[in-house]
């Protein structure tokens, strides 16, 4: 209803607001005309045009439902033109649903059936006038419907606002019951369906689908519509608790093994899975301890009963980004395979060459392969310069253009947390920090603060945001460029998961490079070390190209589409890169540096990032 609101101004409401105004329009003259006329002037205007026909009450009172007819007709090119604005949109929130009332029907784009409903019923309101709410009489009936569900709703006027009561609703399938049950949602989101009857069927399942679109509901209804154990394999310990804690409270029997719990609490959860009466459960828990020795004991109990449902692996893009020399462990769990169950990769988004790596990792056989569109139309994508004090700048740029709205910092080392949020506060400005390095009950605390609002902004290293599901961040800043593009999507996507517009600020300075480089020459594998390199130059690329900066994302993703025209920097002030060679100069500081012989640290990174390129 605000969208319908912010997108169309006066000119194109001129006849509904005319109506709210208490104006009228002339019935004689009726469609030859579209003027509109206050009582005074309806009046003037049948002495002048009209001077053979009578002015009385039938006169106003056909006047007001000539201007109905012309409101409605209105009303009706508005809604029909939102719906195909919602339908030309990326960004996947919208259904669509046919509503009818009593011989009328529009087909509308809306996030839900009540949403149609409401919108539905200002058109009704506009031609006939609904039932008033404090008349505490019967509402006019509207009938609302698409391929998953039909429902029926009582609408009235409440103070200028359509209110709608459901009276009857109809699910179609036990996916879609569920999902009702669990989330209260009346509908999927793109891919979520594909996703969950690909694992039923007993398909390995590689799911890309956006940061905030779901993910969690693929794994979710298949581990409860089957009875046995489904596993859940997390990146982080707080994913896994927290996911954990939410399927109790709905009554759902679930665990968490992890490297937290101590050995009493560990083996607790061993000897509850090793019941003879559970029948049905779902586990979370890590790489590294899905491998070790009671964990696939386990395994093999429900494996060898036929009852182990599939193997998922959350944030699948991990195997790619920390499979090599950080958390090897992400490396084995192709060793899953052995149990003959359904392998299940979920991530955001992966290229072709992440996704033929994780697919060859997991030995995933002719994986089913659900893809939902990267593009997210509701951020503004900006490159800001960095200043020599960049704490400060950010601390003034957040009160100039986002006091106390709800934001994150990611920020690339830990101390710079801890500083950034100290530099915010000294500003007047809430904020809380979380890194890798805290105690989990710091962490908690500063996490829980952010999410209820007493902190407006939460400085952050890259592992946070994994499994938050916070709707209303309005902006995502980079106090330096991370370590890959796909990094960035995977940050920014934590912004504007409400569809509401959302700002993601990137600070950036080509010295920070050397911060990366300096992890990047440490690496032994010389054609990994090359890989990095690479996804260094992509990010930076990002920064410096002459392009739109949504179009760069997405064809990073390998989705080529036009330019966003207005949502991102580079395309509203349409600023030029002037690009310049300086290849000659390059090799004079090479040469230079190989005749000195020198093996300091400094110029084996410079000469490393030279001749990688």
């Amino acid at each position: 209803m605000a969208q319908l609101r912010l997108n169309y101004s006066s000119p194109l409401r001129q006849f509904i607001l005319a109506l709210r105004s208490g104006k009228t329009c002339c019935s004689v003259c009726g469609s030859q005309t579209t003027d509109i006329f206050s009582q005074v002037g309806l009046q003037q205007h049948y002495r002048i045009r009209h001077r053979g026909t009578e002015f009385d009450d039938n006169a106003l009172k056909n006047g007001v439902k000539c201007l109905r007819k012309f409101a409605a007709n209105e009303t009706k090119e508005n809604l029909i033109a939102l719906s195909e604005q919602r339908k030309n949109s990326d960004f996947g929130n919208y259904k669509i649903f046919d509503v009818e009332s009593d011989g009328e029907s529009m087909v509308l784009c809306c996030s839900n059936e009540k949403e149609a409903a409401k919108l539905f019923g200002l058109y009704l309101d506009h031609k006939v006038s609904l039932p008033k709410l404090e008349n505490s009489g019967e509402g006019m009936k509207v009938n609302v419907n698409n391929n998953s569900m039909n429902c029926t709703f009582q609408l009235w006027k409440a103070h200028d606002k359509v209110h709608a009561e459901p009276m009857y609703y109809k699910l179609e399938n036990r996916e879609l019951s569920l999902l009702n049950y669990l989330y209260r949602y009346d509908s999927f989101r793109y891919g979520q369906l594909e996703a969950i009857q690909s694992i039923l069927q007993g398909k390995d399942t590689l799911t890309l689908i956006p940061t905030g679109g779901g993910k969690s509901v693929v794994y979710t209804l298949p581990a409860i519509l089957n009875q046995g154990l489904s596993i859940v394999i997390e990146p982080l310990k707080f994913i896994m608790e927290e996911q954990c804690e939410k399927l109790r409270q709905k009554q759902i029997p679930a665990f968490f093994y992890n490297s937290s719990l101590t050995d009493k609490e560990m083996q607790f959860v061993i000897n509850s899975l090793c019941r003879q009466d559970l029948s049905q459960v779902i586990l979370f828990t890590s790489p590294e301890c899905i491998m070790s020795e009671k964990l696939l004991n386990v395994l093999k109990k429900w494996s060898d009963s036929a009852k182990l449902n599939f193997i998922a692996i959350d944030e699948a893009h991990c195997i790619d980004v920390w499979g090599q020399g950080f958390r090897e462990d992400y490396l084995k769990l192709g060793l899953l395979k052995d149990f003959k169950v359904p392998i299940v990769a979920l991530t955001g988004t992966a290229t072709s060459t992440v996704q033929s790596k994780i697919v060859e990792t997991l030995r995933m056989e002719s994986p089913e392969i659900v893809k939902v569109t990267s593009s997210r139309n509701n951020l503004l994508l900006n490159v800001v310069p960095k200043l020599d004090k960049p704490k400060r700048q950010i601390a003034n740029y957040i009160n100039e253009n986002y006091k106390e709205q709800r934001g994150i910092v990611y920020c690339a080392r830990r101390k710079d947390t801890v500083d950034l949020a100290h530099e915010l506060k000294t500003a007047n400005i809430n904020a809380v920090f979380v890194h890798g390095a805290q105690y989990d009950a710091e962490r908690k605390k500063h996490e829980r603060a952010w999410t209820d609002g007493h902190a407006h902004v939460i400085c952050a290293t890259k592992s946070f945001g994994m499994g938050i599901d916070q709707k209303d961040v309005r902006f995502v800043l980079h106090m330096s460029f991370p370590e890959s593009l796909e990094d960035y999507y995977q940050e920014i996507g934590r912004a504007g998961r409400d569809g509401e517009p959302a700002a993601c600020t990137l600070f950036f300075k080509h010295e920070d490079r050397s911060f990366r480089l300096h992890n990047i020459v440490k690496i032994e594998d010389k054609e990994y070390q090359k890989h990095k390199y690479n996804l260094l130059n992509q990010i930076v690329n990002y920064c410096d190209n002459n392009m739109c900066r949504h179009k760069q994302i997405l064809l990073y993703s390998e989705e080529n589409v036009a330019e966003c025209e207005d949502k991102c920097d580079f395309c509203t002030s349409n600023k030029t890169v002037e690009l310049k060679d300086h290849t000659s100069v390059s090799k004079i500081i090479v040469q230079g540096l190989l005749a000195k012989k020198d093996n300091s640290f400094a110029i084996n990174t410079v000469l490393a990032w030279v001749l990688c390129h």
